[in-house]
């Protein structure tokens, strides 16, 4: 026998800080690109005139009023540590978690080594920046749009704010 080496418990809870640690950043880049992606579409849209400004103004108005009636978000700390709460029926048989930790350890390993998504999506960050760039050529003589894209931008700051309180 090995002395001194982790259980299961303990490396499945090494394992869950180590996957929460890459999982937060590469979420946020995919968010943030998700978002610049969503308003250059939108830009572009306007630039083509899809929409009146009375229908973007009444959009801005429904997003609003969403905001001001969001139900608040899942506490996680209740969830969280909860051990009291699983509850395991039948006997106890073979060790059949064991080999599945190690598989999920191998493959949080490889994940780790990977080049991270900042370079996977970098080329479509650098199309992004153009076609973004020129859109902004375009929008430059036209000021009443120049005005709702401003409020659009507070806008979404003020949904991200809403949805990722931290």
């Amino acid at each position: 026998t090995v002395i001194g080496s982790p259980n299961t418990k303990e490396r499945l809870a090494d394992m869950e800080k180590r996957l929460s640690a890459l999982e937060k950043p590469a979420k946020n880049q995919v968010v943030d690109l998700h978002d610049e992606l969503h308003d250059v579409e939108g830009r572009l849209n306007r630039l083509e005139g899809k929409k009146t400004i009375k229908e973007r103004v009444g959009e801005l108005e429904d997003r609003i009023d969403s905001l001001e009636h969001t139900a608040p978000a899942l506490d996680s700390s209740i969830i969280k540590d909860n051990e009291e709460g699983f509850h395991f029926h039948g006997h106890i048989g073979p060790n059949t978690v064991e080999p599945s930790v190690d598989q999920v350890e191998s493959g949080l390993t490889a994940i780790e080594k990977a080049p991270g998504p900042a370079e996977a999506i970098r080329p479509v960050v650098n199309r992004l920046d153009e076609v973004s760039e020129r859109v902004n050529e375009l929008e430059d003589s036209t000021h009443p749009k120049k005005t709702i894209a401003t409020l659009e931008k507070r806008l979404v700051a003020l949904e991200k704010q809403v949805q990722d309180p931290e």
